[in-house]
């Protein structure tokens, strides 16, 4: 857990060992997680350098997701699907995402 909090995401290969995973928290307030944004590519497609950038972006595109969660207002909270769905569309191109819920 320590690395993950130093490196901003988690990075594995648990569920498929074919594919890598990098996660990084979504907040809606300063500290509570709410989600994570994660990327996931074929492993042998990718080397060291590429997890470096993948990582960057995963945190740069969750961090963007965060703020803008935050900045909405309490009424806009409560339709949490709808909002999500909102930020994710204005963030990246509509089909690159995928919104589950559990």
């Amino acid at each position: 857990m320590r690395g993950i909090r130093e490196r901003g995401v988690a990075i594995a290969s648990v569920i498929d060992k074919d594919l890598v995973g990098i996660a990084a928290p979504v907040f809606t307030a300063p500290d509570p997680i709410a989600a994570a944004l994660t990327l996931v590519r074929i492993r042998k497609e990718v080397d060291e350098a590429a997890i470096e950038r993948l990582t960057k972006l995963a945190i740069s595109a969750a961090r963007k997701v965060s703020e803008r969660l935050q900045a909405v207002t309490a009424k806009e909270m409560a339709s949490r699907a709808r909002l999500t769905t909102r930020v994710l569309e204005s963030a990246f191109p509509r089909g690159s995402w995928q919104v589950i819920y559990r």
